[in-house]
């Protein structure tokens, strides 16, 4: 049966809250059920916390060993309250670990074997009392074993005195009547004490239970000594027994169960252990039932590392090295309403490091005490989880170099500092592997100068980090004194050390990277006339300025080999001026070489002054010299060559009315140097010649000019503007171009420089778009012809940078890529040839070669690329004939070259080569040879020799691309043409598929069988003058599928470029 749920009528009960030291009871009215007094409360998250004693809790350790690898950069830790709740109370993270007593002294009431639970106690050794339990004589008793209890009060006070008010009624207490109130260690799991005790008169519990035998008598109000248990946040709960055992309790006997409660809580949380600077801030909460007789409160600062206390200040005091203030908990106390002093049991402390025996790196804790008279008690002590604070930072602001001084200024901030106080710099050579120099920052020595600096910014920055004073440094090391380092790589070390004299014992290094003084480098960010002046601008350096401190820039002219003059930089001499000029950018561009502030200059030579020549090729040398003259031992840098022979211009509007013609744009020249005198000069060219010309007086600024050209003579003064009146000749239906004129005579003539515009109608628009000029079409942009590819109106164009037509019939090859173009410009891909021969199923290889451009594509989908001649050999024959004949042939020798050729026979060929030339079986060797055809090679009889195409379009090119053949004289020419031009009407198949007009030569021959026949193709198409040699050669197929697949392929190459 559960507790008191027989009916449903408003019952009073009461509930405890602690006042002082006890506790309080209320009445509270509720529907039905009795709850247990202390439940179990929700506990805090906080952190892991021992509280053995402290001199117990100490380990003896050696100091830990700091090294470079020991170290973190960390940014301070979130120091915020941690607010205590219910929701976020975890009481498994509140770990006590006190020695308990409990643990050392037996309880005297209770033997080993003891045990209880639920169900059952028992034990062997109880304390007693005489007993006189009261019986009512009017108690109804119905014998239904009910059973029901009670406990209303229930308190520990300081003295250790459990107080127990209730009642406890059952029927079975007729049989049972020794009343028993046992103590049991729910945490422990054990029994801890039993007590016998007199019940009490409870008439209120007789008129709700009326039918429970002794209800009137059924209270109980006692105390339980408790004083020799340790119950630290240990929880409890009370059993209330009948029994008829009135020595043991044992026997048959009644139980009730209270609920659990925690006599004795300590808890804890530390929500801030952080250091501030020199200065360790501790905040958090300590809460303890102890407190209401341990009223005074410590916070103790503990090295677990060396194993004894380092301070410790009492909560609301203030000392020479600590002081800590009381803060109110409301959150406490809400999460842990039963704990007297929750609300009060915030505190904040802040010990000052810079006063204390305090060691970086070692682990650190903060144990909270609550104390009486005995400041040493330690039962209510918790302690907090080991911290090590053992992180440093750095920065070195500025590392570099500034003549011949490499300044080193940064600051370190570590928590090692306050057993390494001593700062030092170290100069290291990281290419010897040996140190340079170092000093002890605040002092000087040979070659070093340095100096402590107040850095708050880095101290606010890295607060979490310890720091006590100046943090910040700056040295200047001295390089002409340390010149052993040139052309070696160097690091600083930043050093914290527990050696005041050396720098050396317990230490914390920090690495800067390496500055590298091997590396030279130079840029030239400005070497343009202005005026008659040559300005020079740039920067550079070379280590080697520590034994050669002296900077010159020389003017060279490299066309005569010779010097024109020099300028020591920071001087000035009768043709030359130049200054140092300080370079930040320079030093953020090349931070880890020798790169000083002032590696910059700014020059300007008189070239007026000078043998200066527009026409010579010009470079400045940067020179450091360890003579003052710029002689002596010194190390040079060249620049890249500058030509002064730019020109560039541009006519950016042209106005048009009637015969007055307005112009406006720019034009500029290295030459106007010598040229000073300026015209513009109109030129008609559908007519071909000029016919007006101005003097321009105005000079423009265009800035915009200036910032494309900034080397270009005078470029920010190139502007014009003019104006043409009543001029006659001017035709609006022309074509005309504006020639931009610098003249070194006033009249625009003598030696001058021309920039001649772009086209222009006659209306005074610029061309654009396609034109076709004499049957050539281009592409023009703002009046300027284009080239290279064009995307115009959805189509692909190219325009050949050399002649700047558009690619029509032809085949060029763009960047490693072979391209067709058709008649109409259009761009074929030769993947689409390739992949039909690919796909006819035969070897098949081909050659062309443009008459427009003289450019050459080939494919072959098999190995070797070679293949029998057949027949196509007797155009080489005919061809040898007719050198080694002048084109003289004898009537008998034509008559048998026309059946050659027109009709491929093969007696005529034979007849040929036996009594004219070589032979059968060298046919046509000298002429191979004599026109480098070195990949056919002659067989044992005419028909085999073996070629490729590409050899073949050698002899083609004899025959039709070219005028001026040194192997063929045009008669000789002109025969084979006519021939190839005339074959019978049987062989006209092959490259002439796809074409009406064509010369040509076919070839054919089995190889073992009907069905491995050669099938080849050679000729000429001449497409209106834009025609191509070709040769196609073919094995593997029946004769009239070999011929059908030559001429698919011959048609895929007319429709790429016809």
């Amino acid at each position: 049966m559960g507790d008191f749920c027989l009916n449903r009528e408003i019952k009073k009960r009461y509930k405890m809250y602690k006042a002082g030291k006890n506790w309080v009871v209320a009445p509270l009215v509720f529907l039905g059920l009795i709850v247990g007094i202390h439940s179990e409360l929700r506990s805090v998250s906080a952190d892991s916390m021992s509280t053995a004693q402290v001199e117990e809790k100490a380990s003896n350790k050696t100091s830990a060993v700091v090294d470079q690898e020991d170290i973190t950069l960390k940014n301070s830790e979130d120091t915020s309250q941690s607010e205590v709740t219910k929701e976020s109370a975890n009481q498994d993270n509140i770990k006590n670990k006190v020695e308990s007593s409990a643990t050392k002294n037996e309880v005297i009431e209770n033997s080993n074997d003891a045990s209880i639970t639920r169900s059952q106690v028992t034990a062997n050794k109880v304390e007693t009392n005489s007993v006189g339990n009261q019986v009512d004589s009017e108690s109804i008793h119905t014998n239904t074993h009910a059973n029901e209890a009670a406990f209303d009060s229930v308190y520990l006070n300081d003295e250790g005195q459990l107080h127990v008010e209730g009642w406890h009624a059952a029927d079975d207490s007729e049989s049972q009547q020794s009343a028993w109130m046992i103590v049991y260690d729910a945490t422990a799991n054990r029994e801890i004490k039993r007590q016998q005790y007199n019940t009490v008169e409870r008439a209120d519990v007789k008129r709700t239970y009326p039918t429970i035998y002794n209800a009137k008598y059924s209270g109980f109000n006692l105390n339980i000594d408790l004083s020799s248990y340790n119950l630290v946040n240990h929880t409890i709960q009370l059993v209330a027994r009948y029994s008829n055992d009135a020595r043991n309790g044992e026997g048959q006997r009644t139980d009730r169960w209270s609920n659990s409660f925690k006599p004795f809580e300590n808890v804890s949380y530390v929500d801030n252990f952080s250091i501030d600077k020199n200065l360790l801030h501790v905040s958090g909460w300590h809460a303890s039932d102890y407190s209401n007789s341990r009223r005074d409160q410590y916070i103790i600062l503990f090295d677990n590392t060396r194993g004894h206390e380092i301070a410790r200040v009492k909560v609301g005091n203030t000392t020479n090295v600590a002081t800590a203030k009381r803060i109110i908990r409301s959150d406490v106390r809400k999460a842990y309403p039963t704990i007297t002093n929750a609300e009060v049991s915030g505190y904040d402390v802040i010990f000052n490091l810079s006063k204390l025996n305090y060691i970086g790196g070692n682990q650190i804790s903060i144990v909270s005490r609550y104390v009486g008279k005995n400041t040493e008690d330690t039962s209510t002590d918790v302690w907090s989880a080991s911290r090590i604070f053992k992180n440093s930072a750095y920065n070195l602001d500025n590392f570099s170099f500034n003549g011949n001084y490499l300044t080193v200024e940064g600051w370190h901030v570590s928590d090692y500092a306050k057993q390494m106080p001593n700062q030092y710099l170290i100069l290291f050579d990281q290419t010897t592997g040996h140190e340079v120099s170092r000093v002890k920052v605040g002092t000087n020595k040979t070659g070093i100068t340095s100096e402590t600096v107040k850095r708050e910014d880095a101290r606010n920055a890295y607060r979490n980090i310890y720091s006590n004073g100046d943090v910040g440094f700056k040295a200047k090391f001295d390089m002409l004194k340390f010149s052993q380092v040139t052309g070696h790589k160097l690091q600083v070390v930043i050093r914290y050390s527990s050696d005041a004299k050396d720098g050396e014992g317990q230490r914390q290094d920090f690495w800067s990277q390496a500055k590298d003084l091997s590396q030279v480098a130079y840029a030239l960010d400005s070497f343009k006339l202005v005026g008659n002046k040559l300005e020079v601008s740039g920067w550079s350096f070379d280590a080697n300025a520590f034994k050669a401190p002296n900077k010159y820039l020389i003017l060279f002219d490299k066309t005569a080999g010779h010097e024109l003059t020099r300028v020591r930089v920071g001087t000035n001499n009768n043709v030359a001026q130049a200054t140092k000029v300080n370079r930040p950018d320079v030093q953020k561009v090349y931070p880890n070489n020798y790169a000083p502030l002032d590696s910059g200059f700014s020059a300007t030579f008189e070239v007026d002054k000078l043998e200066f020549d527009n026409n010579h090729d010009y470079q400045i040398v940067m020179r450091q010299s360890n003579d003052s003259d710029g002689n002596g031992k010194y190390y040079d840098q060249w620049s890249w060559v500058r030509k002064f022979n730019q020109s560039a211009g541009s006519v950016d509007t042209v106005s048009v009315k009637g015969h007055n013609i307005a112009l406006n744009g720019w034009f500029a020249s290295d030459f106007s140097l010598y040229q000073p005198y300026r015209y513009v000069i109109i030129f008609d060219k559908t007519l071909g010649h000029e016919i007006a010309r101005a003097k321009v007086t105005n000079e423009i600024v265009r800035p915009d000019v200036q910032h494309v050209y900034p080397n270009l003579h005078d470029a920010n003064e190139s502007g014009f503007s003019v104006t043409f009146t009543d001029l006659s000749a001017y035709n609006q239906g022309h074509t005309y171009q504006y020639v931009l004129r610098f003249s070194n005579q006033e009249n625009g003539e003598g030696k001058y420089t021309d920039t001649w515009s772009g086209y222009f109608h006659g209306n005074g628009q610029k061309y654009n778009g396609l034109m076709n000029e004499n049957g050539q079409v281009y592409f023009y942009r703002d009046g300027y012809r284009q080239t290279g590819w064009q995307d115009i109106d959805g189509h692909r164009y190219y325009f050949d940078p050399v002649t700047q037509t558009q690619a029509k019939s032809t085949i060029l090859w763009v960047d490693g890529v072979a391209y067709a173009f058709n008649g109409n410009g259009d761009v074929r891909s030769f993947s689409e040839l390739n992949n039909l021969i690919n796909s006819l199923g035969t070897d098949m290889t081909i050659a062309i070669q443009s008459q427009n451009s003289g450019q050459i594509y080939s494919y072959a989908n098999f190995s070797g690329k070679k293949l029998v001649v057949a027949s196509t050999v007797k155009v080489a024959v005919l061809a040898e004939l007719l050198h080694n004949t002048g084109g003289n042939l004898t009537a008998y020798q034509r008559s048998l070259a026309e059946i050659m050729i027109r009709n491929s026979d093969n007696n005529a060929t034979t007849t040929l080569l036996n009594n004219y030339l070589e032979g059968r079986s060298n046919a046509a060797a000298n002429l191979y040879r004599d026109l480098g055809m070195n990949e056919t090679i002659p067989g044992w009889s005419w028909g085999v020799t073996q070629t490729t195409p590409r050899d073949q379009l050698k002899l083609l090119y004899e025959i039709f691309m070219t005028d001026n053949s040194w192997y063929l004289n045009r008669q000789s020419q002109d025969y084979i043409r006519n021939l190839m031009h005339t074959i019978s009407i049987s062989q006209r198949w092959g490259i002439s598929a796809g074409s009406s007009d064509y010369y040509l030569k076919n070839g054919w021959l089995t190889g073992n069988g009907y069905s491995d026949w050669y099938v080849n193709s050679i000729g000429f198409i001449p497409n209106d003058g834009k025609g191509y040699t070709i040769a196609i050669y073919s094995y593997n197929n029946p004769l009239n599928t070999g011929i059908s697949k030559v001429e698919q392929v011959a048609r895929k190459v007319a429709e790429m470029l016809k």
